[in-house]
């Protein structure tokens, strides 16, 4: 037996109007700020959905092997893709933001195939860089598990040619180094198929929650974060 409840709905904007005098205030121009941050992100986050590879940009990933799956959990907004395992894509894929991901092992490596990503925007692009794409999208994801000398060539590349948030890897890291190269294709965008890879360090620490635009703890460094709060319920 399922059982349902549902509190008396507010209309959207009447929760709005009720909550601006408490987060607009009058003569904190701190938090207004980080309230207009605040609201600034959640709507890139509606207007720029994370997609395939987008998707990479995230600096944390767990990878769960199943039977007939593989899920893979991302530490930015909760982020959770999910590629069957020795299936293949339906005769009509229907959109959506991740695509429609198919995967199978060639020796130790995990090959994943992705058609059908969501390209209804004026803008739509694959990476930070603004690069576009179309309907036509197809990546081809190579994952592996590999040495140091093996990724060599990649950690090089990107440090000399890429923006990296922090420092670089240790030089005294002695564990094995995950690999993920891609292959894209769309013949509405390019000219030709290429490739690029990014390589993950294994992270033995806990992730902290990181949400755009609702979490104190990550999105600011200051203890309180300046997000309102209450001490007493107001119910």
């Amino acid at each position: 037996m399922a059982i349902e409840a549902s509190a008396p709905r507010v209309g959207q904007w009447q929760g709005v109007k009720d909550l601006l005098p408490h987060l607009w205030t009058r003569i904190d121009w701190d938090l207004r700020t980080r309230v207009g941050a605040a609201l600034a992100c959640l709507v890139v986050a509606k207007l720029a959905n994370v997609y395939v590879p987008f998707l990479f940009k995230h600096m944390a990933i767990q990878m769960l092997q199943q039977k007939d799956k593989v899920v893979m959990l991302f530490n930015e907004d909760h982020e959770v893709r999910t590629v069957r395992l020795n299936a293949q894509h339906p005769a009509r894929v229907t959109p959506s933001w991740h695509g429609d991901s198919v995967g199978y092992y060639e020796g130790d490596t995990l090959v994943i195939d992705t058609v059908g990503i969501k390209a209804d925007r004026k803008f739509a692009m694959i990476d930070l860089f603004g690069t576009p794409y179309t309907d036509k999208l197809h990546v081809v994801e190579r994952w592996q598990i590999l040495d140091r000398e093996a990724v060599k060539g990649d950690l090089e590349r990107g440090t000399k040619e890429n923006w990296r948030p922090g420092a670089p890897i240790d030089a005294n890291y002695k564990d094995k180094f995950l690999r993920v190269q891609f292959t894209i294709e769309d013949e509405g965008a390019f000219t030709t198929p290429w490739t690029a890879s990014i390589v993950y360090t294994r992270d033995p620490t806990e992730w902290a929650e990181v949400a755009c635009a609702e979490n104190p703890s990550g999105f600011y460094h200051d203890k309180d974060a300046g997000v309102p709060e209450a001490k007493t319920p107001d119910f």
